[in-house]
């Protein structure tokens, strides 16, 4: 699916010219017009064509707010992938397809721009999709989890994440079996709002996931961890992990002596097959760095590699990913 920002026509019937929100709401009709055209071909092939199985929605709303002209238009149509990118002041709200007469098989809902006070996800379409995928998101709300989920895999891309996890955690049921969680966070939009959550907090939660296999970090904030935080994480990763990545910042890790500790003990993540550990994350740390001593420097920066070392050394059967820092 497209936009609805495509040409349409500048005059009436009679050749009268017609203001811009005339034209913008004219281009709207001609755009749920093919919406339904679509939906009409889909439901009766006239050809060998796959069916479709994915919708993006870019920027609707302006024309129709509640989106009930569009959700109806598309009524029909079996889409396993449900993509809506949300521009500031948009409707981005996936509800609206609960009163299509055909429910929505899906499988993946892709989000992104928006905030808590423009979106909400009914309890449906939580307990069928398996992967969420979340970019520039925040202060989503899901409340409304129901009892059982089929969530598999989170992916939260430049959203406030470290809080998300912490609130699904305590609030919520839809961790419960993950299998993958993918976090990327570089903007400093975690912990850093009234709700009180801490590092700790969001590796408390982190353990909690008991039947994780993939767990996936890209973390650019050193601020969070200069109380050690990062020295504290072997001891709250999954035992079920299968395949951990961690990518931090370089001022984030003062010591590997824990790290290096529990890569020894072969009780730590035993299932583990893969694992990926840099300190290399982030942008320009200038006079951060000045301030530090060449003995400290020199530390920090040989961090990384110690530890690879040493489950290189200790833990054989697993695959390092050989990234250069």
């Amino acid at each position: 699916m497209a936009d609805s920002t495509y040409p349409g026509p500048r005059r009436d019937r009679r050749g009268r010219s017609l203001s811009l929100e005339q034209q913008r709401s004219a281009r709207y009709a001609n755009f749920v017009t093919c919406l339904k055209e679509i939906v009409r071909l889909e439901q009766r092939p006239i050809d060998d064509s796959p069916p479709i199985d994915a919708m993006l929605f870019i920027g609707l709303g302006a024309h129709d707010p509640p989106g009930k002209r569009v959700c109806r238009a598309v009524d029909g149509l079996h889409p396993r992938l449900l993509e809506l990118h949300c521009p500031s002041g948009d409707y981005c709200r996936p509800q609206r397809f609960s009163i299509l007469s055909t429910k929505f098989p899906l499988e993946r809902l892709v989000i992104s721009g928006t905030t808590g006070k423009d979106v909400s996800i009914d309890s449906n379409m939580l307990a069928r999709i398996a992967t969420l995928h979340l970019r520039d998101s925040h202060n989503l709300d899901f409340s409304d989890c129901p009892s059982r989920v089929a969530l598999r895999e989170l992916i939260l891309g430049e959203s406030d994440g470290m809080d998300l996890i912490c609130r699904l955690e305590q609030e919520t049921n839809m961790l419960d079996n993950l299998d993958r969680l993918e976090l990327t966070s570089a903007r400093g939009d975690d912990l850093r709002h009234a709700n009180g959550f801490r590092p700790i907090d969001f590796l408390w939660a982190l353990g909690r996931i008991s039947g994780l296999r993939i767990l996936d970090l890209c973390l650019d904030h050193d601020y969070i961890w200069y109380n050690d935080e990062l020295a504290r994480m072997p001891s709250y990763l999954p035992d079920s992990l299968e395949c951990f990545v961690f990518r931090g910042p370089w001022m984030g890790l003062a010591d590997s002596a824990p790290w290096i500790t529990s890569v020894q003990d072969r009780e730590w993540m035993p299932l583990l097959m893969e694992f990926s550990f840099r300190l290399d994350y982030g942008p320009e740390l200038g006079n951060r760095i000045e301030e530090l001593s060449s003995e400290e420097r020199e530390c920090r920066g040989n961090s990384a590699r110690e530890i690879r070392a040493a489950m290189a050394e200790f833990r054989p059967e697993v695959r390092i990913r050989e990234e250069e820092e």
